[in-house]
């Protein structure tokens, strides 16, 4: 679970899935943002999550079948993106 950088205080679960960008510390109230790692990896889940959508295309997979696949990756990420969000006290660079 991500740790905030200026308390040190360890975010639960419920703070860590509801995380949006420059997100206020509970405990401290200084905002802490995804570091780098962090966003890349959600980017990379969120490309697992998509790519069931792909299977009929290549694999012989009824509709069932393949919203299953689709379920249980969304639902996968969902429970494990709270464990890989790392906290930084600095916005790190991002093209806006």
């Amino acid at each position: 679970m991500p740790k905030c950088q200026t308390c040190g205080e360890t975010w639960n679960w419920k703070e860590s899935y509801f995380y949006e960008h420059g997100k206020s510390c509970p405990y401290c109230g200084t905002k802490q943002y995804a570091d780098r790692q962090s966003r890349n990896m959600q980017m990379m889940l969120l490309l697992l999550i998509t790519l069931p959508v792909l299977l009929p295309a290549f694999l012989d997979l009824s509709l069932p079948v393949t919203f299953s696949v689709l379920l249980g990756a969304f639902l996968l990420c969902s429970a494990v993106y709270p464990f890989l969000l790392r906290l930084s006290s600095k916005e790190e660079g991002t093209k806006r």
